[in-house]
């Protein structure tokens, strides 16, 4: 994902097949089907069926070949999804962010999401129907939402690997507690175990939206962040420009957007009332690196501490957490704030969080304002790391490969309470 409005995804074009994009660049559009476990098998067939050994992404291939039934569009213009998937998403090509003068196929796709179709077997009913005050004085009624569960999105772990979600699990951000003396007091959630169920009836109908038509959907509002699960969590360190001042992170817009000789990855931050960057995005710009430290299960609500934006500070005191509401400037550490230990990275010159098992570090490749249709949209910038380097802690290693069940990652969901850990299928 990349923006709210226009809704707007992005990925590397090594990430699909190349004949994908030609045809993709040729007619501008293309549909997203949401991979689920419904579709694994034939995921691994695509897999069984590609050529050669040096291939960053896979072979493209026909509905009949891998057994997938075509989901028919109303119109011509967009090309069939598949049948079986939940949710479904009409694209139309904005831009491409070419990384590479050399390689033209070092880049990342920016799509803007032109419709979304969401089937009723992936939505519930909401338990009380919420009614927001829009702009324009009308109640908007927030009727569904989208049941990770029910969606079932599977990942990639490579070499022909896929695992399911494991989750939701649930954890909100901190929240700010009024005391009797008049203080204010910050108080973290812890991340927990998922209810045994979250949905007690199913919606019974589709849903359909088209943002450029109409102002919300049934789920009261762009449903963006709704579709694309799970997230994985980059968990940004960098130095502050001039100083030695740490500062971290997590962005849940995280994503590898080339692959082969010259790996990058990419984050997207938000600018703060459409002018001012973030911490992360200013200093990985000015100071030309950043590194990214994987969030792992035992180190979610410390990241939670860490959230851009939230404003507190974290002590430990016999074994009882106590919070107290600070103003975190960019002058202040997160790092020294919520007493989280750091280490120096081994080739760039960045902090890394002393207990992440995995990091990249990155030198800093190109940065682009995420495309819009008006002013009063939100301000996303797109910015891009090369991998130059790579520490994996032996801990998470099985033979030799990173062990998904040993690392645990944790993944960002639909809501802002959800995240998900990894099932090896």
């Amino acid at each position: 994902m990349a923006n709210d409005k226009p809704p707007t995804l992005i990925f590397g074009i090594e990430s699909i097949p190349l004949e994908i994009f030609e045809l993709m660049k040729k007619s501008k559009v293309c549909t997203l089907s949401v991979a689920t476990i419904h579709q694994v098998e034939a995921c691994k067939k695509a897999c069984l069926l590609q050529k050669g050994e040096d291939k960053t992404c896979g072979e493209s291939h026909s509905f009949d070949v891998l057994g997938l039934e075509p989901c028919t569009m109303e119109t011509d213009s967009y090309p069939p999804g598949v049948s079986n998937s939940g949710i479904i998403m009409n694209c139309s090509l904005l831009d491409i962010m070419y990384l590479d003068q050399e390689d033209e196929n070092k880049g990342v796709v920016i799509l803007e999401v032109d419709k979304f179709l969401m089937k009723k077997e992936v939505l519930a009913k909401t338990s009380a129907t919420k009614v927001k005050k829009a702009e324009n004085g009308n109640g908007r009624k927030t009727l569904a939402r989208i049941e990770a569960n029910l969606v079932e999105p599977i990942g990639s772990l490579g070499d022909g690997r896929f695992a399911a979600l494991d989750g939701p699990y649930h954890m909100y951000r901190p929240k700010r507690v009024q005391q009797e003396d008049g203080s204010t007091q910050w108080i973290n959630c812890e991340f927990v175990d998922p209810p045994d169920s979250e949905y007690s009836e199913l919606l019974g109908d589709d849903i359909e939206f088209v943002h450029s038509k109409e102002e919300t959907c049934a789920l009261g509002y762009n449903p963006t962040k709704q579709v694309v699960l799970p997230r994985p969590i980059g968990w940004i360190s960098t130095f502050a420009p001039n100083s030695y001042l740490e500062h971290v992170a997590p962005y849940s817009f995280f994503i590898d957007v080339a692959r082969g000789d010259r790996p990058m990855v990419a984050f997207v931050s938000m600018m703060r009332n459409r002018v001012e960057r973030k911490d992360a995005q200013t200093d990985s710009e000015d100071t030309g690196v950043f590194a990214w430290n994987v969030v792992t299960k035992d180190l979610a609500e410390v990241m939670n501490y860490s959230s851009a934006g939230e404003l507190f500070c974290n002590f430990i005191y016999y074994g009882n957490r106590l919070t107290f509401a600070l103003d975190l400037k960019s002058s202040e550490s997160e790092f020294e704030l919520i007493g989280m230990k750091s280490s120096s990275a081994s080739i760039i010159n960045a902090p890394i969080v002393q207990e992440s098992p995995i990091v990249f570090e990155c030198r800093h490749v190109k940065s682009k304002l995420a495309p819009t249709h008006a002013e009063s949209d939100g301000k996303w910038t797109i910015v891009v790391g090369e991998v130059v380097g790579i520490k994996i802690d032996k801990s998470v290693l099985t033979d030799g490969r990173v062990d998904p069940t040993k690392l645990q990652p944790v993944s960002r969901l639909g809501y802002s309470q959800e995240y998900g850990l990894v099932k090896i299928l």
